[in-house]
Parts: structure tokens; C-alpha cells; sequence
């Protein structure tokens, strides 16, 4: 190789890595960019839910004062029922007392008149219990074992969940209880190292949420 040509190609690597330090540079201006842009998503995303969830709060909250507010409301009623009664019955009372102290009153009380006065206070139904199944607040358990794939995922390779399906492999009359079956994670894209490296899938029991379990070891992917 000559001088010229040698010097000629250093100069050419130098110009080619001049562009390429560019391009890294916008690419990492890019990330940036993106890592901004997906974050303002997430945060778009967790004020939204935390929205839903404000509004599904404020709505049990304000059910529950109207039910505490109608219960109140029931108990007043029922108060002023009561005291109502006292008012009409304690003299009633009292001039019976006074009767009974002297033979020749008693002998003329009209006993009659007296009941039909307090017949209806004596069977008011005021006096029942109140109501047993008082409101009761029950968490929703979704949100209590809320984990992060409910909330969303970053889409790390060129396809997206919908893309795959896990579909048994094993013959039907190869399987017996205890048995290890084999499945196959399918898709009509092909199994790029982005792909190999970022899925994860899981095995459950249909209609059911319980997990099968499965060996990692034995899992792969075909290229």
C-alpha cells in the first residue's frame, strides 16, 4: 500500500467518524427527546387514573352521606315521634296515678275515653330497632394487588402483546397430571435478539386467573 493511499483512507475514516458523531449525537438527542415525551405520557396517564379514581371516591362519599343523611333524617323522625307520644301519654299517666288515689274517681274515669286517646301512641311502631344493615364500605382488591403491567408497559421491541399467542404444543394424550407440557410462543414477525431479549409471557388456567407454573430453564425461543 502506498503513502498516498494509506493517508487517503485514514482521511476517509476520519470524515466517515466526524458523521457518525454526529448521528450518534442526534440519536442521543433523540432518547432525550423520547424519554421526555413517554415520560409526560406516564405522568398524563397517572393523573388520569388518579382522576377515575377521585371520582369513584368522591362518588362512594357522597352515596355515603346521602344513606348516613336518610338514616339520620329516620332517626329524627322517629325521635319526635317519641317525644311527641311522651307529651300526649305523661298526663295521661299522671291523672291515672291521681285517680287511683281516690275510690270515687276511679269509679267515674272514663277508662274508655282514656285508650282511645293513647291506643294508637301505646302500638306506635317508633320502638322497633333501627335498621341492621347499615352501610359498609368493601376496597376493591383489584386495586390492592394493582402491579405494574395494569398500569401500562413500555413496548421495548417491534411488536406489541397482541402480536403473540401461547399455544400447547404437547399432544392431548400426552398429558397427565404431573406431566411437563410444551408450549410454543408464536407470532408471524420473526424472533429479533430485540424480541429474545424483552418478552415475557406467562401460562394460566383457562377462565382462571390462577398462574401455571413453568421452567425457565426449559424455555426458549427459536430464531
Amino acid at each position: 500500500m502506498q503513502l498516498n493511499e494509506l493517508g487517503t483512507k485514514i482521511e476517509s475514516r476520519l470524515v466517515l467518524n466526524d458523521k457518525l458523531i454526529k448521528q450518534l449525537k442526534e440519536e442521543r438527542e433523540n432518547v432525550v427527546s423520547r424519554q421526555i415525551k413517554e415520560q409526560k405520557k406516564v405522568e398524563k396517564h397517572f393523573e388520569d387514573v388518579l382522576s377515575r379514581i377521585g371520582s369513584a371516591r368522591d362518588g362512594l362519599l357522597s352515596q355515603l352521606d346521602k344513606e348516613a343523611s336518610s338514616r339520620l333524617q329516620n332517626l329524627d323522625l322517629r325521635e319526635q315521634c317519641i317525644n311527641s307520644a311522651c307529651l300526649v301519654l305523661s298526663p295521661e299517666l299522671v291523672t291515672i296515678q291521681q285517680v287511683m288515689m281516690d275510690e270515687t274517681k276511679k269509679a267515674k274515669y272514663d277508662v274508655s275515653g282514656c285508650w282511645d286517646r293513647v291506643q294508637s301512641l301505646l302500638s306506635d311502631q317508633t320502638d322497633e330497632e333501627g335498621d341492621p344493615n347499615l352501610p359498609s364500605f368493601f376496597p376493591s382488591p383489584f386495586l390492592s394487588k394493582l402491579r405494574k403491567p395494569d398500569f401500562g408497559f413500555l413496548k421495548l421491541a417491534e411488536f406489541l402483546p397482541q402480536d403473540f399467542h401461547l399455544a400447547l404444543t404437547s399432544s392431548l394424550s400426552s398429558l397427565k397430571l404431573g406431566a411437563m407440557a410444551t408450549c410454543s410462543v408464536a407470532t408471524p414477525g420473526q424472533f429479533t435478539s430485540s424480541v429474545q431479549a424483552n418478552i415475557q409471557f406467562s401460562i394460566k388456567l383457562q377462565g382462571s386467573k390462577t398462574a401455571v407454573p413453568f421452567c425457565r430453564d426449559e424455555c426458549r425461543v427459536s430464531d
